[in-house]
């Protein structure tokens, strides 16, 4: 039985660590005038021991006023990162909100959320 109760918490201790993880979780582009522009990026680190692959990357946001630029799709070696960037380009005086979703060959799904205002 002790063997067991050390083998369950030696488990849950190495799943306690980020395998894949993101520079930000949260990402608020505050207010950006109508038509504008601004540009965000964040940083996707691989601390595996050993290259996973990023096999999906899925932008969620109400109002399509968002966007991104990415070469992070693909084998992602060990201790490499890449960068995710994002683009919010709000079309009327509005709150926007989304999340982009990344999925991952080791089963994790990591988010990282959204936020904007389109001001006049």
């Amino acid at each position: 039985m002790k063997s067991l109760i050390y083998i369950i918490l030696f488990s849950m201790c190495l799943s306690a660590f980020a395998e894949v993880e993101t520079s930000e979780s949260y990402i608020d582009f505050w207010d950006v005038q109508i038509g504008d522009s601004e540009f965000m990026d964040f940083e996707l680190t691989n601390n595996h021991p050993y290259s996973v692959e990023v096999t999906d990357i899925d932008l969620d946001a109400d109002f399509g006023a968002f966007d991104l630029n990415e070469n992070c799709l693909g084998i992602l070696r060990s201790g490499d990162s890449c960068f995710i960037e994002v683009i919010f380009t709000p079309y009327e005086i509005d709150d926007y909100m989304g999340d982009i979703d990344i999925e991952v060959s080791t089963g994790e799904w990591l988010t990282v959320d959204l936020q904007g205002e389109g001001v006049f």
